[in-house]
Formats: C-alpha cells, structure tokens, sequence
C-alpha cells in the first residue's frame, strides 16, 4: 500500500496549527508536548 500524503514534521504540524488560527507563544514548549504526548492526543 502506497501512501498519498508523506508524514509531518513535528514543525510541519506548528506551522499547520499556527495556520489554522492556534496561538502557540513558545514553540520550543509545544515540539516538546508533540514529542511526549503527539498530535492525535492533543486533538479534543
């Protein structure tokens, strides 16, 4: 199975949230929270 879409940095998907409207003051602090936690378990 191939792919469509290649899989996203964790600065790629900042600069997605950023784009969408999210207010992200320290972006050191929120690639951690990425790293630790990840993108899908942010999501509410």
């Amino acid at each position: 199975m191939k792919y469509e879409k290649p899989p996203k940095t964790v600065e790629e998907h900042i600069e997605v949230l950023i784009h969408r409207g999210l207010n992200i003051p320290d972006s050191e602090r929120a690639k951690q929270y990425f790293r630790n936690i990840g993108y899908y378990r942010l999501s509410g």
